[in-house]
């Protein structure tokens, strides 16, 4: 049975040319490789907000289960050149997008 994280970090890794992981390397990759896939399939080369936006990812994912990339576009740059923290950006983006992150297993997934 195919596992639909490894296909989703297949296809971002080919898109950008990067080597792709076997079945038993997926099982092995870092954390740190896999959060910052966000800001790879973005094109996202500043380092700053590169990190910024893995960081929101992670935390969303944490959060309620879901990824920045699952979700509606918003105005992340806007936010992180604003200076707006990732907990901030999170509730900004949660509410502009009607999701109540209490509705999400009191937010606590161990991503």
């Amino acid at each position: 049975m195919a596992n639909p994280d490894h296909e989703r970090v297949q296809a971002i890794l080919k898109k950008h040319g990067l080597p792709l992981p076997s079945d038993l390397e997926f099982l092995k990759l870092p954390k740190e490789t896999l959060k910052r896939l966000p800001s790879i399939e973005m094109g996202i080369e500043e380092p700053e907000f590169a990190a910024w936006l893995d960081e929101l990812d992670s935390y969303t994912l944490n959060r309620i289960g879901l990824g920045i990339l699952d979700l509606s576009d918003w105005c992340m740059r806007d936010a992180f050149d604003d200076g707006v923290s990732v907990e901030e950006a999170f509730e900004i983006m949660c509410e502009e997008q009607d999701i109540d992150p209490r509705a999400f297993i009191d937010g606590n997934f161990d991503l």
